[in-house]
């Protein structure tokens, strides 16, 4: 579902929009991203993690789609841009709870309780990638290769 959720349901309307995203001068993309991409592979024998699923490495797979799939837009010659909204106390994990101990390993116990310490609140986090989308100085802004 991460894969899903986080980056192919995006990369489906970004296809169906580009000849407008091409026509409007000052349009952009912008994509969402986590530190965790740095960390993450792509699996591409099991995309969707069926045969083995983690937490943090379906998550962060799907992060590091977003960032090249950014990348993949700035060299077609759209506007693409990624935001990290940092740690947000968001409901990720609605419906994990009931079965916490069973289903949760270390790694996705260690982001849960990071999330709830250090988390802000949505609005915050939104604020990147708002900036991104709205202020005209980041079209301006040379382009960062990674």
């Amino acid at each position: 579902m991460h894969l899903g959720v986080n980056h192919l349901g995006h990369f489906a309307l970004t296809a169906l929009l580009r000849g407008a995203l091409t026509a409007r001068p000052g349009a952009r993309v912008v994509s969402i991203s986590s530190d965790i991409a740095d960390r993450a592979n792509i699996d591409f024998d099991d995309l969707q993690s069926q045969r083995s699923y983690g937490f943090i490495e379906a998550y962060g797979q799907s992060k590091l789609a977003n960032l090249l799939f950014a990348l993949e837009l700035n060299r077609r010659g759209i506007a693409s841009y990624a935001a990290n909204p940092g740690i947000a106390h968001s409901d990720i994990f609605r419906g994990r709870e009931t079965d916490w101990g069973q289903r949760a390993g270390l790694a996705e116990r260690a982001v849960r309780l990071a999330q709830m310490l250090l988390g802000q609140p949505p609005a915050i986090g939104a604020r990147a990638t708002l900036y991104q989308a709205t202020d005209d100085r980041v079209l301006n802004a040379a382009p960062t290769s990674a």
